[in-house]
């Protein structure tokens, strides 16, 4: 670590310090984040790479008594701290944010990763305002044990028992609370597909992804991929054009004199 200069700290849990960092000779800023050796997943299950809503994951380093871990640095703060700023949110940005977070939880899943007591705290916003999800402490892989969680984590008496007032029987209020606006038929359906305690009934995978309710957002993302292929249609004729002209110009100057 003596490669790196830290400075203030950005964040503290029980058992980590999160720090604003550079590496000395380069200007890019990261976060580093010190935690207790028992806290080992925080490495071995941090994907490495292949999603734009998981934070980077750069390199690590081990010294007596703690791991250093050096990660991207997201500059938006937490979803925590978004939705106490703002209170409810709407559907739009609600839409906006769970896009990015099922995409995120998608490849964590794919990767056989448990991610393990999902809260607004731990997800974390980069400058242009894009979910990330971070601190992977107390994730686990396909076939570790859960006892850790568990015990961790203060689960209410409705959840353990089963209680069916865990899930509210009137959606609607529910929904009143997380976005400013009465909620949408799409959105409405959304949560109760995924609120639904029969497991056998609840919304899978492929019927999360192909829900109306993100028709909006994946319109946008196609739409913001289109721009891109007609930006680059327009630089390929420019260039054509250019060197058209060039070929002229060299024939002209190149052509006999007229007698």
């Amino acid at each position: 670590m003596e490669n790196f200069i830290l400075y203030e700290e950005l964040g503290a849990g029980s058992s980590s310090v999160v720090y604003k960092g550079r590496r000395k000779g380069n200007l890019n800023y990261v976060a580093i984040i010190c935690a207790d050796k028992s806290k080992r997943p925080v490495i071995t299950n941090h994907p490495r790479s292949g999603s734009s809503n998981i934070v980077s994951f750069y390199e690590w380093y081990e010294t007596s008594n703690h791991l250093w871990l050096v990660v991207e640095l997201c500059t938006g703060g937490s979803l925590e701290s978004i939705i106490g700023s703002d209170g409810c949110l709407s559907e739009d940005v609600v839409r906006r944010f769970g896009w990015d977070l099922v995409n995120g939880l998608k490849h964590i899943h794919e990767l056989g990763i448990i991610y393990s007591n999902l809260t607004p705290a731990k997800i974390l916003l980069d400058g242009s305002g894009t979910l990330k999800f971070g601190n992977f402490c107390l994730s686990k892989a396909n076939g570790e044990t859960l006892e850790d969680f568990f015990t961790s984590v203060s689960i209410s008496e409705e959840a353990r028992e089963g209680d069916s007032k865990d899930v509210s029987d009137d959606m609607r209020e529910t929904l009143h609370v997380i976005s400013a606006s009465p909620p949408s038929e799409d959105f409405q359906s959304l949560l109760k597909g995924l609120l639904n305690k029969n497991s056998d009934e609840r919304m899978d995978w492929p019927e999360l992804l192909d829900h109306p309710f993100w028709a909006q957002v994946l319109m946008e993302e196609e739409g913001g991929e289109g721009e891109e292929e007609d930006e680059e249609e327009e630089v390929d004729q420019e260039e054509k054009l250019a060197n058209l002209r060039t070929s002229f110009q060299t024939a002209i100057q190149s052509s006999p004199a007229s007698p």
